[in-house]
């Protein structure tokens, strides 16, 4: 298991795109828990939890989160996607 704690934070896009890659490959064989703030880091990820206040409040793939009606991830998404367009 490998356990990631917002490794990418302090680095442009660019560059955390190609360290997300070179993780997804060196560890593709193990569970990787990432603790991200850049939901962009999350995309390949098979799970996502959603904690609020210290409780799990959303759980499943980015795909059923992002598609979820109302719910947290869906809407940090949504909020994401229009800071992109400013």
């Amino acid at each position: 298991m490998v356990l990631i704690d917002e490794a990418t934070a302090n680095i442009d896009v660019k560059n955390d795109a190609l360290i997300q890659k070179v993780i997804s490959e060196k560890f593709k064989d193990s569970t990787v828990l990432t603790i991200a703030h850049r939901l962009s880091t999350l995309q390949n990820s098979s799970k996502i939890m959603v904690m609020e206040q210290g409780k799990l409040v959303e759980f499943g793939s980015p795909n059923d989160l992002s598609n979820r009606p109302g719910g947290i991830y869906n809407e940090m998404m949504k909020k994401n996607q229009q800071e992109m367009l400013k």
